[in-house]
Protein backbone atom coordinates (compact mmCIF):
# COMPACT_ATOMS: atom_id res chain seq x y z
CA UNK A 1 0.00 0.00 0.00
CA UNK A 2 1.04 3.59 -1.22
CA UNK A 3 -1.11 5.19 0.84
CA UNK A 4 -3.71 4.17 4.08
CA UNK A 5 -7.52 4.26 3.15
CA UNK A 6 -8.21 2.04 5.37
CA UNK A 7 -11.31 3.27 7.23
CA UNK A 8 -12.82 5.19 4.28
CA UNK A 9 -15.70 4.46 2.33
CA UNK A 10 -15.32 5.34 -1.39
CA UNK A 11 -18.81 5.14 -4.10
CA UNK A 12 -17.90 4.35 -7.17
CA UNK A 13 -20.50 5.12 -10.08
CA UNK A 14 -20.39 3.29 -13.24
CA UNK A 15 -17.63 0.84 -11.76
CA UNK A 16 -18.21 -2.41 -13.57
CA UNK A 17 -16.52 -1.34 -17.19
CA UNK A 18 -12.68 -1.26 -17.76
CA UNK A 19 -11.91 2.50 -15.82
CA UNK A 20 -14.51 1.76 -13.24
CA UNK A 21 -12.69 -1.81 -12.46
CA UNK A 22 -9.50 -0.16 -12.40
CA UNK A 23 -10.39 2.90 -9.77
CA UNK A 24 -11.97 0.41 -7.82
CA UNK A 25 -8.70 -2.04 -7.93
CA UNK A 26 -6.74 0.77 -7.04
CA UNK A 27 -8.31 2.05 -4.01
CA UNK A 28 -8.99 -1.40 -2.58
CA UNK A 29 -5.08 -1.81 -3.03
CA UNK A 30 -5.21 1.31 -0.67
CA UNK A 31 -7.17 -0.40 1.90
CA UNK A 32 -10.47 1.63 1.02
CA UNK A 33 -13.96 0.12 1.34
CA UNK A 34 -16.18 0.10 -1.68
CA UNK A 35 -19.73 1.00 -3.13
CA UNK A 36 -19.92 0.16 -6.38
CA UNK A 37 -22.69 0.69 -8.78
CA UNK A 38 -23.32 -0.37 -11.84
CA UNK A 39 -26.07 -1.53 -14.18
CA UNK A 40 -24.02 -4.55 -15.27
CA UNK A 41 -25.06 -7.44 -12.63
CA UNK A 42 -22.49 -9.95 -13.55
CA UNK A 43 -19.67 -7.35 -14.04
CA UNK A 44 -19.97 -5.57 -10.65
CA UNK A 45 -20.49 -9.17 -8.97
CA UNK A 46 -17.70 -10.25 -10.67
CA UNK A 47 -15.70 -7.55 -9.98
CA UNK A 48 -16.57 -7.36 -6.13
CA UNK A 49 -15.37 -10.93 -5.70
CA UNK A 50 -12.23 -10.38 -7.26
CA UNK A 51 -11.36 -7.25 -4.85
CA UNK A 52 -13.25 -9.03 -1.56
CA UNK A 53 -9.96 -11.50 -1.26
CA UNK A 54 -7.95 -8.06 -0.99
CA UNK A 55 -9.63 -8.07 2.53
CA UNK A 56 -11.32 -5.10 1.76
CA UNK A 57 -15.55 -4.70 2.06
CA UNK A 58 -17.28 -3.82 -0.95
CA UNK A 59 -20.80 -3.76 -1.20
CA UNK A 60 -22.67 -3.22 -4.75
CA UNK A 61 -25.99 -2.24 -6.13
CA UNK A 62 -26.70 -3.14 -9.69
CA UNK A 63 -29.12 0.28 -10.60
CA UNK A 64 -29.90 2.33 -13.66
CA UNK A 65 -28.02 5.33 -13.21
CA UNK A 66 -29.79 7.63 -15.59
CA UNK A 67 -32.25 9.10 -13.74
CA UNK A 68 -32.08 11.22 -10.37
CA UNK A 69 -34.39 8.69 -8.52
CA UNK A 70 -31.89 5.50 -9.64
CA UNK A 71 -28.51 7.29 -7.87
CA UNK A 72 -30.19 8.09 -5.33
CA UNK A 73 -31.61 5.24 -4.28
CA UNK A 74 -28.29 3.31 -5.56
CA UNK A 75 -25.97 5.21 -3.73
CA UNK A 76 -28.19 4.99 -0.48
CA UNK A 77 -28.37 1.11 -0.79
CA UNK A 78 -25.04 0.82 -1.58
CA UNK A 79 -23.82 2.81 1.36
CA UNK A 80 -26.59 1.80 4.03
CA UNK A 81 -23.72 -0.96 4.93
CA UNK A 82 -21.75 1.58 5.96
CA UNK A 83 -24.12 3.35 8.35
CA UNK A 84 -24.39 5.36 4.86
CA UNK A 85 -21.04 7.08 5.36
CA UNK A 86 -19.32 8.44 2.60
CA UNK A 87 -15.60 9.73 2.04
CA UNK A 88 -14.35 9.68 -1.93
CA UNK A 89 -17.08 10.01 -4.78
CA UNK A 90 -15.96 8.87 -8.18
CA UNK A 91 -18.58 9.96 -10.46
CA UNK A 92 -17.47 7.46 -13.30
CA UNK A 93 -20.62 6.55 -15.65
CA UNK A 94 -19.65 7.74 -19.13
CA UNK A 95 -21.03 5.98 -22.86
CA UNK A 96 -20.41 6.64 -26.13
CA UNK A 97 -24.01 8.07 -28.30
CA UNK A 98 -22.05 9.77 -31.33
CA UNK A 99 -22.54 10.17 -35.00
CA UNK A 100 -22.80 13.03 -37.90
CA UNK A 101 -24.67 16.03 -36.04
CA UNK A 102 -27.14 15.69 -38.77
CA UNK A 103 -27.81 11.65 -37.75
CA UNK A 104 -28.60 11.97 -33.94
CA UNK A 105 -31.88 12.43 -32.80
CA UNK A 106 -33.32 14.42 -29.79
CA UNK A 107 -33.32 11.38 -27.40
CA UNK A 108 -30.06 10.27 -28.47
CA UNK A 109 -28.47 13.81 -27.16
CA UNK A 110 -30.87 13.88 -23.99
CA UNK A 111 -29.32 10.28 -23.51
CA UNK A 112 -25.70 11.45 -23.67
CA UNK A 113 -26.45 14.41 -21.72
CA UNK A 114 -28.49 11.42 -18.88
CA UNK A 115 -25.58 9.31 -18.56
CA UNK A 116 -22.50 11.83 -19.27
CA UNK A 117 -23.83 14.54 -17.28
CA UNK A 118 -26.73 14.62 -15.27
CA UNK A 119 -25.55 11.12 -13.72
CA UNK A 120 -22.55 13.20 -12.16
CA UNK A 121 -24.71 15.90 -10.40
CA UNK A 122 -26.82 13.50 -9.44
CA UNK A 123 -24.21 11.72 -7.73
CA UNK A 124 -22.74 14.75 -6.37
CA UNK A 125 -26.30 15.94 -4.83
CA UNK A 126 -26.57 12.84 -3.49
CA UNK A 127 -22.54 12.86 -1.76
CA UNK A 128 -22.09 16.08 -0.45
CA UNK A 129 -24.65 16.35 2.12
CA UNK A 130 -23.31 12.83 3.37
CA UNK A 131 -19.55 14.21 2.90
CA UNK A 132 -20.58 17.55 5.21
CA UNK A 133 -22.33 15.83 7.94
CA UNK A 134 -20.01 12.83 8.29
CA UNK A 135 -16.32 12.53 8.71
CA UNK A 136 -15.38 13.85 5.31
CA UNK A 137 -16.17 17.28 5.78
CA UNK A 138 -15.81 18.12 1.76
CA UNK A 139 -18.32 17.90 -0.73
CA UNK A 140 -18.32 17.90 -4.78
CA UNK A 141 -16.89 20.94 -6.06
CA UNK A 142 -18.18 22.26 -9.12
CA UNK A 143 -15.14 24.45 -10.42
CA UNK A 144 -15.58 26.35 -13.59
CA UNK A 145 -11.89 26.03 -15.02
CA UNK A 146 -13.37 22.13 -15.36
CA UNK A 147 -16.45 23.39 -16.83
CA UNK A 148 -16.04 25.72 -19.24
CA UNK A 149 -13.69 27.46 -21.75
CA UNK A 150 -15.49 30.68 -21.48
CA UNK A 151 -12.53 32.92 -19.46
CA UNK A 152 -13.85 31.89 -16.21
CA UNK A 153 -10.08 32.00 -15.30
CA UNK A 154 -11.04 33.09 -11.31
CA UNK A 155 -12.68 31.06 -8.84
CA UNK A 156 -16.63 31.63 -9.02
CA UNK A 157 -18.60 29.57 -6.72
CA UNK A 158 -22.11 29.17 -7.58
CA UNK A 159 -20.93 29.20 -11.92
CA UNK A 160 -21.11 25.29 -12.43
CA UNK A 161 -24.52 25.07 -14.35
CA UNK A 162 -23.77 28.05 -16.53
CA UNK A 163 -19.77 27.01 -17.07
CA UNK A 164 -21.25 23.27 -18.03
CA UNK A 165 -23.77 24.50 -19.98
CA UNK A 166 -21.53 26.81 -21.81
CA UNK A 167 -18.97 23.98 -22.98
CA UNK A 168 -21.55 22.22 -24.39
CA UNK A 169 -22.55 24.85 -26.81
CA UNK A 170 -18.46 26.51 -27.14
CA UNK A 171 -19.04 29.42 -25.82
Amino acid sequence: MRSDLRDKVVCITGAAGGIGRAIAKAFAWEGADLALLDRDKTGVEELAAALRITGVTVQTTVVDLRTAHGVREGMQAALAPFGGVLDILVPNVGALIAGPFETLENGQWQEAFAINFFTHVYACRVAVPLMKNARAGVGCRWHPRECSRAGHDQDTPGRGPDGAARTGVGD
